[in-house]
């Protein structure tokens, strides 16, 4: 756990973090050994100053006295430990951000927090994470899987990082308040240092925020370590922590977008509206505020908050009206508690690696699915513990054997994406998706081809009750293989409803055209889902491609496995 190994050796290739060449796990803990017998007036180079979390773990398992080794003078190790106090440790997760490809599946980090000697409570965040110069997921993927990818461990100042996460990328954030022995937390301290200016390559899969933050909690929680992923996600460590016990309590702060989600959620038969706050006169806004239910209160403060954040073209001209009114709603609200831990929370969502098998028929012919995800979510998978409807699917291949023809590949999703976020005259959310890899295109005939496909859109969803969202896209997608290559476009409706007996259905309905040289024709495809556990679901479909008197059905029967 110190050497953050692997099976194949340490996911940390800086030559600085190890006193063996070339790394060996035996070598290097005979080194270790020897080196800190070293002279102590080596200073901050002795290595008990750059390795202090190493000797205090040898220390307590080889029961080593003090006066056995050197006392070196580790002034940059005890000015560290002065300005980054340790007395509590929180783990924070973040939300996902589909707007970035290193965030779609959330952050995962540790918050420091403690009282340093001068009296200034400080709060440090632990993250680990890579910067992109660009949204071409191609030349991530390749960066990726070469190791072109470099990853930064950094200790920042929390709240500038808390800031950005709810206030610019409207994420939602929580912080679990971890149980720990001040040894621990000594520990932790100590690690981080050894951390601190090591180099590293940043891997989605094998090396990412998740798989530090993993490797930090097993100093505190060996057991930790014996669950193996192939893929540590951020949700992972999260569920890891619930698992054994790590935590005293949970605390949620949501951006104002979802705030204001919330509280309209949570809202009845409210009159209450932006348009209202903008027309109130300046100097009426003591006897409004006055007239509103405290879930109103809450609701008008948050949306205020949220212009004040991204501050729209009129803002300029009601801010004097906006400060009073914001100032008038916090001091009748400073009382109110919002408690969001039993509203939505990730954790207790289905897995975000699955593996699906479905049995059905394809144009009278039977066939059997296998789809391996290694990152993802449906729409149709159970989605209640999350703040808005959404797809993630990354490296999704379906394979597809039939009973009378040859198997065949229905499609590779590159990546998957939509975010179909509930449109209230709030915050206006926008709705969008888009989309890369492989896929089935049908011709004039409908009969269909393997294309590679781009293609993306946007459009508005409505909730209609607590139960039912209906998403209304327009999309545009380039695709083509050897023979022909085009440009398509198509509306697209997606209704979901929430049921009784932990069940869903999905309707997607599209009408196409120019799709490989197609013309005009109609999808529509209805699923029906099953959760009886939170990581099992039993999913049926039904599909018709029709075009002119053609008429394409595909009945399938699927069961997803979530891990």
């Amino acid at each position: 756990m110190l050497l953050h190994t692997s099976d194949s050796g340490s996911y940390i290739d800086d030559p600085k973090f190890f006193l063996s060449h070339p790394f060996n796990k035996k070598q290097e803990l005979i080194a270790t050994i020897k080196s800190f017998k070293e002279s102590e007036n080596l200073g901050d180079y002795h290595p008990i100053c750059r390795f202090p979390a190493r000797y205090m773990w040898l220390k307590e398992k080889l029961g080593w006295k003090n006066e056995d080794f050197p006392k070196p003078n580790c002034a940059l190790y005890q000015d560290f430990l002065a300005h980054v106090p340790v007395k509590q440790v929180q783990l924070v997760f973040a939300s996902e951000n589909i707007s970035s490809p290193i965030s779609m599946m959330g952050h995962v980090f540790l918050k420091l927090e403690g009282t340093t000697d001068s009296g200034f409570h400080a709060e440090h965040a632990v993250t680990y994470f890579t910067v992109l110069d660009s949204f071409n997921i191609p030349r991530i993927a390749y960066q990726n899987f070469n190791a072109d990818l470099a990853g930064v461990f950094a200790l920042q100042p929390y709240q500038r990082i808390k800031r950005n996460y709810l206030q610019k990328e409207r994420r939602n954030i929580w912080e679990y308040h971890l149980s720990l022995t001040q040894a621990q937390k000594s520990l932790l301290q100590a690690h981080i240092w050894e951390l601190k200016s090591m180099d590293s390559d940043y891997l989605f899969v094998e090396h990412n925020c998740a798989t530090i933050t993993y490797f930090l909690l097993g100093l505190v929680q060996p057991e930790i370590l014996d669950t193996h992923f192939s893929w540590v996600t951020p949700i992972d460590v999260v569920r890891l922590v619930k698992k054994y016990q790590l935590f005293s309590g949970v605390s949620v702060e949501t951006s104002n977008q979802w705030k204001i989600q919330m509280l309209l959620d949570n809202t009845q038969n409210t009159s209450l509206s932006p348009d209202m706050l903008h027309d109130i006169q300046l100097s009426n806004t003591k006897n409004f505020v006055n007239t509103l239910t405290p879930h109103e209160r809450l609701l008008a403060l948050a949306y205020l908050e949220y212009l004040d954040v991204n501050q729209p073209t009129s803002y300029a001209e009601h801010k004097q009206k906006y400060l009073q009114l914001q100032k008038q709603l916090k001091n009748l609200t400073q009382e109110y508690v919002l408690n969001y831990t039993q509203y939505k929370d990730p954790s207790k969502a289905p897995g975000n690696r699955q593996i699906q098998v479905a049995v059905g028929q394809y144009k009278r012919d039977n066939f059997l699915d296998v789809s391996l995800l290694p990152a993802a979510n449906r729409l149709t998978d159970d989605q209640r513990q999350f703040f808005s409807a959404h797809e993630l699917r990354i490296a999704d291949l379906r394979m597809r054997f039939y009973q009378h023809k040859s198997p065949e590949i229905r499609s590779f999703d590159i990546i998957n994406m939509k975010s179909l976020n509930a449109w209230n005259a709030w915050t206006r959310n926008l709705s969008g998706q888009w989309h890369m890899g492989l896929e089935k295109h049908v011709d004039n005939t409908l009969v269909s081809h393997l294309v590679f496909n781009v293609a993306g859109g946007l459009g508005y969803t409505v909730q209609l009750g607590s139960d039912t969202l209906v998403s209304a896209l327009y999309n545009v997608g380039a695709a083509g293989d050897l023979n022909t290559g085009y440009i398509y476009h198509y509306p697209e409706i997606i209704v979901q409803m929430n049921e009784i007996w932990d069940m869903k259905t999905t309707v997607y309905a599209k009408r196409y055209f120019n799709m490989y040289q197609a013309g005009v024709f109609n999808d529509l495809k209805v699923c029906q889902s099953h959760y009886p556990e939170r990581n099992r679901t039993w999913l049926a479909c039904a599909e018709q491609q029709s075009k002119d008197n053609l008429k394409v059905k595909t009945m399938s029967f699927a069961f997803q496995q979530h891990f």
